[in-house]
């Protein structure tokens, strides 16, 4: 009987107290390699960069942000090439104190005997 209302207290708090899955990016290719950064100004503001794969098999860096702590997020928008041949990986965020955002991740032509390039972003 105690294990079996233990259980049961378990399960209840497991249930009320759990956190839900959000699917930010909806693609049905990958998505991978995330970065989240909360802005220290306004905490409920949160940004996620993350590696997406297109139908051409180049990856792309998506930003999604949340203004309501996490409750829902933008579409995602897509940081652009230095060239359009170039595909992107390994995304990092920084935020200033003064809550200006900072996107790095590196750009480069798979397989090119240069390393590519790192490239970082500056909130607007």
């Amino acid at each position: 009987m105690k294990f079996s209302f233990l259980l049961l207290l378990l399960f209840i708090n497991t249930e009320v107290f759990s956190q839900f899955n959000l699917n930010v990016s909806n693609n049905f290719l990958f998505d991978g390699e995330q970065y989240i950064a909360v802005n220290p100004v306004n905490p409920n503001n949160i940004l996620i960069a993350y590696m997406s794969l297109k139908v051409t098999g180049k990856i792309d860096i998506a930003v999604v942000y949340s203004n309501n702590g996490g409750q829902s997020f933008s579409a995602p928008s897509y940081l652009s090439h230095i060239y359009p041949s170039f595909t992107s990986a390994d995304p990092c965020i920084a935020f200033r104190k003064t809550g200006e955002a900072y996107i790095s991740y590196v750009d480069y032509i798979p397989n090119s005997t240069d390393s590519g390039f790192v490239v970082i972003r500056k909130s607007t």
